[in-house]
């Protein structure tokens, strides 16, 4: 049953009372989806376990469809009134998207090239994942997003951009016709190689997938969401922006631009795990990046000085001889 779960469309509840027995629990739960989403489960599709580290239990409640689950996750996250017996004292229902358990990173592929649902829900934002609603001018989206979390994901383990989903990982979508879709793909293109160093065409993939309704049918031909695959780099290569700008992934969110003492950490935390020649590579790019951030940062002083120095000029007294 556990394996079965894990291949369907499930929801999880957690918090809930162990000082109840699991059949007892998994009734109320039964009733609770019936009075609040008018769906019927049957018992074989619930199964209750105990927590040990959250020391309560825990359920995950299948169903057969994704509507079903994005219906029951919406009403039982709103639900006013919870069964006595169900919530362990001193706590609150926790619902949510079953979501697996990897022991590595696993990149992410949701639709196969298939399509999307209108509100389907992807899950959260992992170090592999990011997501963003998009909407408006797609050209300033992806100069606003695309450099930064491509770089970050180089940098890091890899991971995909979604844009079409809103932060919370429900699938909105994007308005884009085919020609916007040739237009979309040349933009990124020329964003990603104007990278250093270069990144190489199989590093990356773009996908254009469809959104339906919750029939199967698109209800609009022209609205999809833009998936930008990034491939993990070598493990001696830091990735610049075309700006000249360093960003690494962490859980959820990305951080930069680094520093210079933040490419120093970054390269000693690296340096642990490499050859010597992988060494002298690394050192080699943060001794580049060091020298580039003090050039430019001497190139805005003598910027700046020579604004005063105008300024200053201007406000010089004028002698009128008559």
């Amino acid at each position: 049953m556990a394996s079965a779960l894990k291949e369907q469309h499930a929801v999880f509840l957690g918090n809930l009372d162990d000082s109840v027995p699991k059949e007892d629990v998994a009734a109320m739960i039964k009733r609770l989806i019936l009075q609040a989403s008018g769906l019927t489960v049957e018992l074989a599709a619930i199964r209750v376990k105990h927590s040990r580290p959250s020391r309560c239990l825990t359920a995950f409640v299948n169903f057969s469809s994704q509507v079903d689950q994005r219906r029951t996750l919406q009403t039982l996250s709103n639900i006013p009134v919870i069964p006595q017996g169900l919530v362990k004292p001193g706590r609150k229902l926790k619902v949510d998207i079953y979501k697996p358990k990897f022991s590595q990173p696993q990149q992410v592929n949701f639709t196969n090239g298939d399509s999307f649902f209108k509100g389907q829900q992807l899950g959260n934002e992992t170090r592999i994942l990011e997501f963003k609603r998009g909407g408006g001018d797609l050209r300033k989206q992806l100069k606003k997003h695309l450099a930064k979390y491509t770089c970050a994901f180089l940098n890091s383990q890899g991971g995909t951009l979604m844009i079409g989903v809103d932060d919370t990982g429900f699938v909105q979508g994007v308005h884009c016709d085919r020609a916007q879709e040739d237009q979309t793909r040349i933009n990124i293109d020329d964003i990603i190689h104007q990278f250093d160093p270069p990144v190489l065409p199989q590093m990356y993939q773009v996908q254009f997938t469809p959104v339906r309704d919750e029939s199967g049918i698109e209800a609009d031909l022209n609205l999809k969401v833009i998936e930008i695959q990034v491939n993990h780099s070598r493990p001696d290569t830091l990735y610049e922006t075309p700006s000249g700008e360093v960003y690494i992934r962490r859980d959820g969110s990305i951080r930069g631009p680094l520093r210079p003492k933040d490419i120093q950490e970054w390269c000693r935390l690296k340096f642990s795990n490499n050859s010597d020649s992988e060494d002298t590579a690394l050192k080699n790019q943060v001794d580049n990046l060091q020298e580039r951030l003090q050039k430019l940062e001497s190139n805005r002083q003598e910027l700046d000085s020579s604004n005063n120095n105008d300024v200053k000029r201007t406000n010089s007294t004028v002698c009128t001889i008559l």
